[in-house]
């Protein structure tokens, strides 16, 4: 399996992100792995991910309770469901949030 790393952008780290400590990881498997042993919700950052805690979801406008996050694996980098997760940044536009943007943060390539 070959991965090809593609750059995520900087939608999903608004400035005021900065306020919550977040755990940051060069390695996709390393934040998810984390992220299942502490919790949180895993999202990109350019050629990075990090995971952050609720009160950094809802300060992007999403709402961390949503059971759409579960559906997506709590992860927005790769998720589960690319529909949902598209909705989930939506709904952030939408609320005056994080701006949509077109996220293929990690190809796969088989």
């Amino acid at each position: 399996m070959y991965i090809v790393f593609v750059d995520g952008g900087t939608a999903w780290y608004p400035s005021r992100l900065e306020e919550y400590l977040n755990l940051w990881f060069a390695d996709h498997e390393k934040a998810r792995k984390a992220r299942d042993e502490e919790g949180g919700y895993l999202l990109p950052y350019k050629k990075h991910f990090f995971v952050c805690p609720p009160g950094a979801i809802r300060s992007i406008g999403l709402d961390p309770e949503d059971p759409d996050w579960e559906r997506v694996g709590w992860d927005c980098a790769r998720p589960r469901d690319e529909d949902l997760s598209a909705a989930l940044r939506e709904a952030g536009q939408v609320r005056g949030g994080a701006v949509a943007i077109e996220l293929d943060p990690v190809g796969i390539l088989r």
